[in-house]
């Protein structure tokens, strides 16, 4: 099956969404680097979801998020 137009988007933004997890995950554990940058960064990306009722991938997102502090 060939991919639409609509699905190339939808591609795009959800592995923008992805870079942008692994972002906050690299600047979180970098000791060189402030935690509240990948905090800001995380609950950026987590608003997006959240606007668009991806509840669930929210979730799942801020279990591993709060694994990588411990």
């Amino acid at each position: 099956m060939a991919m639409t137009d609509l699905d190339k988007k939808v591609e795009l933004i959800v592995n923008q969404l992805f870079e942008r997890f692994n972002m906050a995950t690299q600047i979180a554990l970098d000791e060189n680097k402030k935690f509240e940058q990948a905090q800001e960064i995380f609950e950026e990306t987590l608003a997006v979801l959240d606007y668009y009722g991806c509840n669930e991938n929210t979730a799942d997102q801020f279990i591993n998020f709060s694994k990588e502090e411990l």
